[in-house]
């Protein structure tokens, strides 16, 4: 399975330390640039990531357009309740990120 860097960036030992793809720790970082990103950051695709916070603090509306359109690995039933948890908390909590089908590889085993 594809890994991508672990942001923010760790090294573990020698090496960056790296998130197998679609795990949830991956996935929840994913969401957490996308909460992070405000739009016009990304030259590439501009309309990407969420208003900025300080003035007006997050809306979970936007948050959760926002999650639907950028992340499909989010399950759809409980979109609003990461929109809400993040804007309540500050934090994405990957217990609520990915399908409930989904199996949970133990969280040590996800960072390589």
């Amino acid at each position: 399975m594809a890994q991508h860097l672990a942001l923010p960036l760790q090294l573990r030992g020698s090496r960056l330390a790296a998130l197998q793809q679609d795990s949830a720790l991956e996935v929840s970082q994913s969401v957490a640039l996308l909460v992070s990103t405000r739009p016009g950051e990304r030259r590439s695709v501009p309309e990407y990531g969420v208003s900025d916070p300080i003035f007006g603090g997050l809306d979970a509306g936007e948050v959760t357009d926002a999650v639907l359109e950028w992340e499909e690995r989010v399950d759809p039933v409980h979109v609003d309740d990461v929109a809400t948890a993040i804007v309540q908390t500050g934090r994405v909590w990957i217990e609520q990120i990915l399908p409930s089908d989904v199996v949970w590889p133990a969280a040590a085993g996800e960072v390589a």
